[in-house]
């Protein structure tokens, strides 16, 4: 049982989200443009796709990664999600600044809309 285990087995089906999140096979996350472009800050962060909420299917998938969120939260496990604190800024209600908004793309020259 999960509770046996100390809660192992969904602690790896929640790793495995995330990895399927951060990929190529899921079009909710989308590697940074210094990701892509290979340099300056936040290489191995991912932002969400600006059209993942353009379609009924996009914003189910993302309200579900919010309850994912939820719950990573609630049971004190960890998320393995790595969105550039322009994300959390965004998703703890920070005021953002044009700072926070270029961090991403600081380094590359791409122009990209983050939502």
């Amino acid at each position: 049982s999960t509770q046996s285990t100390g809660g192992g087995l969904f602690r790896d089906a929640l790793s495995h989200v995330c990895r399927e999140l951060q990929s190529r096979a899921v079009p909710l996350l989308v590697p940074t443009p210094n990701a892509r472009a290979g340099t300056g800050d936040a290489q191995d962060a991912w932002l969400p796709a600006a059209s993942a909420a353009a379609t009924p299917l996009g914003a189910a998938m993302l309200a579900f990664v919010g309850k994912l969120m939820g719950l990573a939260v609630r049971g004190q496990h960890h998320l393995n999600l790595d969105l550039p604190p322009l994300v959390w800024r965004a998703l703890v209600g920070e005021r953002l600044s044009l700072i926070h908004i270029s961090e991403p793309t600081r380094h590359a020259q791409i122009s990209y809309a983050v939502f």
